[in-house]
């Protein structure tokens, strides 16, 4: 069954520990370096690191997403195991399946992921600063 995506700050810890955002990061870094003139528009060309970090945050929250295409592929493969779980259960119905997961899950979904990523922001301040400075 499809879990909830609220992640207290020990869950975020331990997925990073055990390198389950690494691919998450890696998109993370690819858009800060693509987003570079926008994010320092934002921060109004400062280069203060608590500026730059705060306008990547600002930018991700008005975006919501960092790499579309991983993102709904992960998202697919969330309706997959769901559609297996049903399955088993006796329920071959794939269409409603994959519907009812989008009502239910996918903004949840999208809302775990931002946490992911400005978790992931706070955790890589030093990094993103260097890929943000002149």
């Amino acid at each position: 069954m499809a879990k909830d995506f609220f992640y207290d700050h020990k869950i975020l810890e331990a997925k990073f520990s055990k390198g389950e955002l690494d691919h998450v990061q890696k998109y993370l870094f690819s858009f800060v370096t693509e987003h570079r003139d926008e994010i320092r528009q934002i921060a109004h060309e400062s280069q203060d690191k608590e500026a730059l970090v705060n306008a990547t945050r600002t930018v991700i929250e008005k975006r919501g997403s960092v790499h579309l295409p991983s993102e709904m592929a992960e998202q697919i493969k969330e309706i997959n195991r769901e559609i297996w779980y049903q399955g088993e259960k006796g329920n071959q119905d794939k269409s409603q399946i994959s519907e009812e997961w989008n009502q239910q899950y996918s903004l949840k979904w999208r809302e775990g992921r931002k946490i992911e990523l400005l978790f992931l922001i706070n955790k890589n301040r030093e990094s993103i600063f260097d890929l943000l400075k002149y």
